[in-house]
């Protein structure tokens, strides 16, 4: 259990400092967990996947739609390839291609 939430932990930050990177707008971790909703819409994309996995597919199908209503990205939650995430937004279609891309 500790391990998981090890791991939980380092991939937050991970993606915390990816947003970092690679947004010159991004000012601070703190900002960026609370305002980000990319961020927001992939971590929960993540606990929609496992949900997915276990195959509690209804759960995650609902989940994943609260998150497209809150964040205004969707993720379907049986999506496991990265290579190529194409998302709508409430914005407009968007491919972001590979995440070297973005």
């Amino acid at each position: 259990m500790l391990s998981m939430a090890k791991s939980v932990v380092s991939t937050i930050r991970e993606d915390l400092a990816n947003a970092r990177d690679h947004d010159p707008a991004a000012r601070g971790d703190v900002e960026n967990a609370v305002v980000y909703s990319g961020l927001h819409a992939i971590w929960m994309h993540r606990v929609c996947h496992v949900m997915w996995k276990r195959d509690w597919k209804g759960a995650a199908r609902i989940l994943a739609q609260a998150n497209r209503f809150l964040t205004g990205i969707e993720i379907p939650p049986g999506r496991d390839d990265w290579a190529q995430v194409f998302h709508r937004s409430r914005y407009g279609d968007r491919d972001w291609g590979d995440r070297g891309d973005r």
